[in-house]
């Protein structure tokens, strides 16, 4: 594997990203025809090569190559055994390094040109694998959400390429939260730090409080943090468990106690819901979030069968001459979030948009499918918000198995939920 430097920037492969390259000719013996660039991915020891035509402007020539259609296809493929959360989350590690999440790359570059003897030739391509790195991440944002930062000051790409003291998360603060669900926070770190500290306020119903409680440590400063901070994953009731938690607020800090993160605030909702449905879905920046659904929940079975005609060859008072084959059978949902404050609309329209999501049952994790659809945002004049929505098990059920012999892919089968997370 080559040696790299120092990190360079971080890129979201599902969005535009293009790359100049650009080489001054002293000779015109040496006119170049393509221009070479050599993407190169030492995590998972491969090189793709893409050439360019030449384009002349004074004695340099430039060409202009598109890096996301590599990148994006590579990672999947590089992401596609790897797990994406952690779940359920550890109370001893609440921080997890999981740069693994990304795919490291640097790029190098060359150009072909024709030699004296009128032949093809290629110049030896320059070396960066000592000097620039760089990270590519699954996410991609929608002009509609790149408008929407910018309408509140955020650029974007500027908080991709240094520290920002911002979590790597769409999740708006103040979000109410049950007290027994998991939560996801995501931070990516480009400086190199002795050490990540995990700190929490926490309010109770009587109006005390304990604040400054450092609840986890990691030995590593650089990369792509996941925080597992729901209130369990905390042990928030030990803290004081004559007490009642209100709501409390995690950031991280280095260990010499400079702020890294800004405060986010989670209120803790103390009413008793039927439903109480968790999502973990892949938001637009390439990490999984988690969305609590407390509203009403609609189940359907979409059911399909082969029929037959068959004649009957003795008389039968149980079998006709219609005859039914095995039933597969498609689980679908009409859901519903429940009551939000209306500004996390924007969070929502990154869960509608995502597609895909994974529903915990117990610990077996059900992946899903986000239903197509019109879905209306509120009105002017709402002070709370619902959002519904259609999702179905990502999986077709027979009735009977034409395949019995075949092992389950997750392994022993859990044949009761007496271990439901709620």
């Amino acid at each position: 594997m080559a040696k790299v430097g120092a990190t360079q920037g971080y890129f979201l492969a599902g969005e535009d990203q293009r790359i100049e390259k650009s080489v001054t000719i002293n000779s015109p013996a040496n006119t170049p025809i393509h221009i070479n660039l050599y993407i190169v991915l030492p995590g998972i020891n491969k090189t793709v090569k893409k050439s360019v035509p030449a384009i002349q402007s004074g004695p340099d020539y430039t060409a202009t190559f598109d890096l996301n259609n590599v990148l994006h296809s590579e990672l999947i493929a590089y992401l596609e055994e790897k797990e994406q959360f952690a779940f359920p989350g550890d109370p001893d590690a609440p921080i997890v390094d999981r740069s693994d999440l990304m795919l490291q790359f640097y790029t190098d570059h060359s150009y072909t040109y024709m030699d004296a003897n009128n032949e093809v030739a290629e110049t030896d391509p320059t070396d960066n694998s000592e000097d620039v790195r760089h990270y590519a991440l699954q996410g991609g944002l929608s002009r509609v959400m790149t408008a929407y930062l910018h309408s509140e000051g955020l650029e974007f790409d500027a908080w991709l390429k240094k520290d920002s003291n911002k979590w790597f998360s769409w999740m708006p603060d103040k979000l109410p939260v049950h007290a027994a669900q998991p939560v996801r926070l995501w931070f990516l770190n480009s400086s190199i730090l002795d050490s990540l500290h995990l700190k929490t306020n926490v309010f109770f119903t009587d109006g005390t409080s304990v604040s400054d409680v450092d609840r986890a440590v990691v030995n590593k400063g650089e990369g792509l943090f996941e925080v597992a901070c729901g209130p369990q994953e905390l042990r928030l009731v030990t803290i004081d468990i004559s007490k009642r938690v209100t709501k409390y607020q995690v950031w991280l800090e280095n260990t010499d106690g400079s702020v890294k993160t800004m405060l986010r605030t989670f209120v803790i909702d103390q009413a008793t819901y039927e439903r109480n449905d968790l999502l973990f879905f892949r938001s637009s920046l390439g990490v999984h979030e988690v969305l609590w659904c407390n509203g009403r929940r609609k189940e359907q079975l979409d059911i399909d069968q082969d029929e037959s005609i068959r004649p009957l060859t003795t008389p039968s008072l149980t079998k006709g001459t219609t005859r039914s084959g095995r039933g597969e059978t498609k689980q679908d949902f009409d859901m519903n979030t429940g009551f939000y404050p209306k500004h996390l609309r924007h969070y929502l329209m990154d869960f509608v948009a995502a597609g895909e999501a994974v529903l915990p049952v117990g610990f077996f994790m059900l992946p899903v499918i986000i239903g197509k659809g019109k879905y209306p945002f509120g009105e002017d004049g709402e002070d709370l918000f619902s959002l519904a929505f259609k999702m179905k098990v990502a999986h077709t059920e027979r009735h009977y198995s034409q395949l019995p012999d075949v092992p389950s892919p997750w392994g022993d089968f859990n044949s009761d939920f007496n271990e439901d997370f709620f």
